[in-house]
């Protein structure tokens, strides 16, 4: 993931890094479950993790935004992945985007304030 600082640059003034931390599978796992995706589904999608990073951003007016870019181990390990991430955000009613390009092992998903800004400024 990029430095934090770059990715605050690119949200616009006053935002700045607030935490930093890995999810890992499982709670990969109880994050797409929650969201609606039916228990196996999340399991299968969670399955191919290859690592991931969190960055929780505080802006102007106690905004927030948070940048989740993440690994898998194959292709197609993330595009199960991104497809079920995709319903656990609508599930879990967030504002977001996912970034994930056919044939790429990475998916990125920005959450809350100035996602566009965000998503722009992560791979996916």
């Amino acid at each position: 993931m990029k430095p934090a600082s770059d990715l605050a640059k690119n949200l616009g003034s006053g935002w700045s890094e607030a935490a930093r931390d890995t999810l890992g599978e499982l709670t990969l796992r109880v994050w797409l479950n929650t969201g609606g995706v039916a228990s196996a589904d999340a399991a299968a999608a969670a399955a191919g993790w290859g690592g991931d990073r969190l960055v929780l951003f505080t802006g102007p007016g106690g905004t927030t935004a948070l940048a989740i870019e993440t690994a898998w181990d194959t292709a197609a390990d993330a595009t199960e992945f991104a497809a079920a991430a995709t319903r656990a955000l609508a599930g879990h009613g967030l504002a977001s985007l996912i970034g994930h390009t056919s044939g790429s092992t990475r998916v990125s998903i920005a959450i809350g304030a100035n996602i566009q800004q965000l998503a722009a400024a992560l791979p996916g």
